[in-house]
């Protein structure tokens, strides 16, 4: 093998030397002394470096000296704690990392502390090395071929060494272990082909080459392919900016993929390992999605690309492309301005990518829990809206929609909240009732309007609710869509019929007169137990995984109870103990304020 001869060795982790200063103050500093032996005759080896490199990443300068046989002094180090790679000069043996890690796993090398005018032994036996050796040529001139790399890898991947052929054509890699590795070969300029041991294209189809300790072996001459590789400039339309990420794969003119490479964060490409010949490109932007698949040059499939030809050996430069990227939003748009009657609202459209210019149109949508359509609003189609009376109870969205010459595409802002009315004085019947405050949440946001039209000045706490009003209730709260047909007989010309209608199609409601049920029956009072089973149905409540109460086993609303409880809407008829539903009493007004105040807690949760 080759022999560098060497005395003091001045090692340093980066390229700055620290020069003291004459007269200036001195700093801490400790030592290492490593004692280096090879495994297995426990002989001194000379020649020896190290790289030592700070765990905390801090610049440092150290000298080196060996001191005696195989002894070795490293001095002139600053307190911390340090990872130490032995490697012999002459690569007669194998470099690793202190404690016998090898030099491709620092991360699970032992650390090394130098304290302050300490000196720290260490022992290090490395293993006999062994080395290949061949060269390298062009297989159809068998001229030689210089400056071919050569990396040397484990059977796992790890990278284990790597040299450059000379000019020449010949090469050696050294300091490897004794065992299976597989050789790979790559030309810096990309002119020929990379590949493995012998002709492989991955390492797992590669060949093993065993090395065996203190030899070198010839193993060979290898043969490259002369190959192309082509190049370019990828950017946006529009602004010329680059794009990044982009996916640039080569073809030949049936379609065979051939090769494929990515632009950097500037737009750049390159693709190697081309065949000399014709091929067709195309750039695909797969990582973002924010560009359209396009062909060189400018074409949007393969049998309308342009051909590029690729002559051997060379590069093939400047095949750019200018892609061009329909409109999206990537920010989030966001509505400012109080949800209430009468009270402006304002859309942020936020920001937009895509090829310039863009357009956009507005369109307010009236949204609930339960109507994932969102209807558009009519007239509603600028960037501000103020809420009206038909508003409350909803949420409000904008919906934008950029245009530009690549195509359309909308988004949605944040919901508003609940859009409430105007302010207004209190029922005045409600002030003695303990569920006083829930009326008024659920008259705040127009789910009651009161009892005593027109001038609704009433609640009627007391009084019972009836089916009809059950439904006008729920539909307020969830904003039901429109009825498919006319499910009832029973309630034509009730002023609850188009509530009705909307909760039967929202499969909230069968009827009451089973197995017909084509009656509603709009003015029966609703008890407990019923009301458990609309609010459970309209809600979509989950099962629950207990049972609440005593007083309705046997009850055919007994699940919808459970379920009613266990999502914390209701806690029982019977405080404190509350252990009983009342599933058979009559619900009042007032109790169903106060339930649908937990409604609307449980869905805004």
């Amino acid at each position: 093998m080759r022999r560098w001869p060497t005395t003091i060795l001045i090692l340093l982790l980066i390229s700055v030397i620290f020069v003291p200063v004459a007269g200036a103050t001195s700093h801490p500093s400790g030592a290492i002394t490593v004692t280096v032996t090879e495994d297995g005759t426990g002989t001194p080896i000379s020649n020896v470096m190290f790289d030592l490199e700070r765990v905390d990443g801090a610049t440092w300068s150290a000298t080196t000296s060996e001191t005696s046989p195989g002894v070795y002094a490293v001095t002139d180090l600053a307190p911390g704690d340090y990872y130490v790679r032995t490697a012999q000069i002459d690569k007669t043996h194998v470099s690793e990392w202190y404690n016998d890690e090898p030099v491709w796993n620092q991360s699970s090398a032992s650390a090394v502390t130098v304290t302050d005018g300490g000196n720290v032994p260490l022992s290090v036996g490395l293993e006999r090395a062994g080395a290949l050796f061949g060269k390298t040529e062009d297989e159809n001139t068998f001229a030689v071929v210089p400056g071919e790399a050569v990396a040397a890898y484990d059977a796992a991947g790890n990278e284990l060494a790597t040299t450059t052929g000379d000019s020449g054509g010949a090469w050696m890699i050294e300091g490897l272990p004794a065992g299976d590795v597989f050789l790979a070969f790559w030309h810096p300029t990309g002119a020929y082909k990379g590949e493995f041991w012998q002709d492989a294209t991955s390492l797992a189809d590669a060949t093993p080459i065993t090395v065996e300790a203190g030899n070198e072996l010839y193993v060979g001459t290898v043969e490259l392919e002369l190959v192309s590789s082509v190049s370019g400039f990828v950017s946006e339309a529009g602004t010329g900016y680059s794009a990044f990420d982009i996916a640039v794969i080569v073809y030949n003119e049936t379609g065979t993929w051939l090769g494929s490479g990515t632009t950097d964060g500037f737009g750049q490409y390159k693709v190697f390992d081309l065949p000399p010949g014709n091929v067709k490109i195309q750039f695909v932007d797969g990582t973002n999605e924010f560009f359209n698949t396009e062909w060189y040059d400018d074409q949007p499939d393969l049998a309308s690309a342009t051909v590029v030809t690729l002559a051997g050996g060379v590069n093939t430069p400047n095949i750019d492309a200018v892609l061009s990227a329909p409109p999206r939003n990537y920010t989030v748009m966001t509505i400012s301005g109080t949800a209430q009657v009468g009270e402006l609202l304002t859309g942020d459209i936020g920001m937009w990518s895509g090829t310039l210019p863009i357009t956009y149109t507005y369109q307010w949508i009236r949204c609930t829990w339960a109507d994932a359509a969102c209807p558009d609003i009519a007239g509603a189609t600028g960037t501000t809206y103020t809420p009206g009376a038909a508003d409350v109870g909803f949420r409000l969205v904008l919906e934008v929609t950029g245009t530009n010459s690549v195509g359309a595409n909308p988004a949605l802002s944040l919901a508003s909240d609940v859009v409430v009315g105007l302010p207004a004085a209190t029922f005045s019947d409600t002030a003695a009732s303990i569920h006083a405050s829930a009326i008024e949440t659920i008259r705040s946001v127009g789910i009651t309007r009161g009892c005593n039209p027109p001038d609704n000045t009433e609640f009627c706490p007391e009084g019972n609710v009836t089916r009809g009003q059950m439904a006008a209730f729920l539909n307020r709260l969830m904003g039901f869509p429109a009825p498919d047909r006319d499910y009832f007989t029973d309630d034509d010309g009730s002023i609850f019929e188009a509530d009705i209608n909307r909760l039967a199609t929202a499969g909230v409601t069968s009827g009451c007169n089973p197995p017909t049920n084509d009656n509603f029956c709009p003015n029966d009072n609703v008890t407990r137990g019923q009301m458990a089973a609309f609010m459970s149905r309209a809600l979509s409540l989950p099962p629950a995984g207990s049972d609440y109460f005593t007083d309705d086993n046997g009850s055919v609303f007994e699940a919808d109870i459970n379920r009613f409880a266990d999502a914390g809407i209701t806690q029982g008829c019977n405080p404190p103990a509350n252990d009983n539903y009342c599933p058979d009493d009559l619900v009042t007004r007032a109790q169903m304020a106060t339930f649908l105040s937990r409604a609307m807690a449980y869905l805004s949760s």
